[in-house]
């Protein structure tokens, strides 16, 4: 198998101790990347001849012989003086150019700092290392639990450590860290393409005053619960995230950390979406937010709405009340209500209006004429009949002609109309 010159004491290296003087007599043990298990290293690249473990440094503090290791297999490197004072650490070293390695630690660096364990979600390096360890940048840690994964929520500097805040994806840290790993990757700018992190499966957080929609592993997020929601968690200026609510909770405004519109809060319902924008220093703004019952098809249940179709549409059902067939709709101001008894098609279908027989008060006032006595051509005139006679006033009435049936008047009728159903939403 072939071998990989090492970057670390790999050729003509010579060491100091920390005094500066030449470290003669030096002493380097070689182990298993991220073990105590010692490992052979070897003189060149053909295996065939390995290195003591540990190299004896020579009394110019210079590495005997080249240091190669082996394919595809990460080396820890322990520097001693003559005494085995431990001078310094070097773990997860893998040969140079030593492509199959990559698989497993490309994309991770080894801080090679010892970290110090704060609380489930903190820890503390020595030095200035902000700069590395960046707000929203990915960490690999090894601890009791064994490997898990964070993000970094904030990094600060003070007393001579770096503090770092983090949010892990599952397991907490516990005190038997020992080793940090960051992504080769920044936070900010960061090269992975933003539509690579919005095409993650949703991801669902439950709602906290301070939700963690930023630390989501995907764009897509669903809010879960009720709980009150008054900040969202801190990352670094433009990250973006697609909110959809299943529950009925309050996003309270403020005008600086959670910006709403209308500047008033949002009380959401189970299906609103919205779109956050951060702002940085954990302050975000709420862009865009989309009520669940101004979608199509999307109203509350039970609401009660007409149809131009004989069925109705999907997530409706038809209301089939025999009351409310074959009758028109009414436009009212207060409550809605139904009545009357005549159906519409009954109706419609008229072409008459009903008989009716006319009584003496519905007819016009009118008169007759009549003839008394004999005309000038010597032919009687006929006589109205004599009702009767009083102190010398006759009475008379004319003869009687009609049938005194009923009648009716003409009615065209047949109005156009379009026939709608009622649905209920479900």
């Amino acid at each position: 198998m072939p071998s990989f010159l090492s970057p670390v004491f790999g050729a003509g290296a010579q060491l100091f101790d920390n005094q500066g003087r030449v470290l003669a007599g030096g002493k380097i043990y070689t182990y298993v990347g991220g073990t105590t298990t010692p490992t052979a290293t070897f003189t060149d690249n053909t295996d065939f001849v390995t290195n003591p473990n540990p190299i004896i440094l020579d009394s110019a503090g210079r590495v005997p012989t080249e240091i190669w290791l082996e394919e595809g297999q990460t080396t820890k490197f322990v520097l001693t003086d003559s005494t085995a004072n431990v001078l310094g650490t070097w773990d997860q070293i893998a040969g140079v150019n030593d492509i199959t390695t990559f698989t497993t630690t490309a994309e991770w660096s080894n801080l090679n700092v010892t970290p110090s364990y704060i609380s489930t979600t903190s820890f503390s390096v020595p030095g200035n290392l902000t700069s590395v360890l960046m707000l929203n940048r990915r960490l690999m840690i090894s601890v009791t639990a064994g490997t898990i994964y964070a993000y970094i929520t904030s990094s600060s500097f003070g007393g001579g450590i770096t503090t770092v805040v983090v949010q892990p994806d599952s397991t907490a840290l516990d005190s038997g860290i020992s080793q940090v790993m960051v992504g080769l990757l920044k936070a900010s700018p960061t090269s992975v393409p933003q539509q690579y992190l919005a095409c993650n499966a949703p991801v669902t957080v439950a709602s906290a005053s301070t939700t963690t929609i930023g630390a989501a592993l995907s764009a897509n997020v669903t809010v879960s619960g009720v709980v009150t929601i008054t900040a969202f968690d801190t990352v670094v200026a433009g990250i973006v995230r697609l909110v959809k609510f299943s529950g009925a909770l309050i996003l309270t405004h403020n005008g600086t950390s959670l910006i709403l519109p209308g500047a008033a809060n949002i009380t959401t319902v189970n299906g609103d979406q919205a779109i956050f924008r951060s702002l940085g220093s954990g302050n975000w703004e709420c862009v865009s937010y989309q009520r669940v019952a101004t979608y199509p098809g999307g109203f509350p249940a039970s609401t009660r709405m007409v149809f131009n179709n004989t069925t109705a549409p999907t997530g409706w059902t038809k209301d089939t009340t025999a009351g409310l067939d074959d009758s028109l709709m009414r436009i009212v101001t207060g409550s809605v209500s139904s009545g009357g008894s005549q159906a519409f098609s009954t109706w419609n279908g008229l072409s008459a209006t009903g008989a009716h027989t006319l009584v003496t008060s519905e007819m016009p006032a009118h008169t007759h004429l009549e003839t008394v006595g004999q005309t000038a051509g010597g032919i009687t005139a006929p006589s109205p009949a004599v009702v009767s006679t009083i102190n010398n006033v006759t009475t008379s009435e004319t003869s009687s002609t009609g049938g005194g049936g009923s009648h009716t008047h003409p009615l065209t009728n047949g109005i156009k109309y379009n026939d709608f159903i009622i649905a209920t939403k479900n």
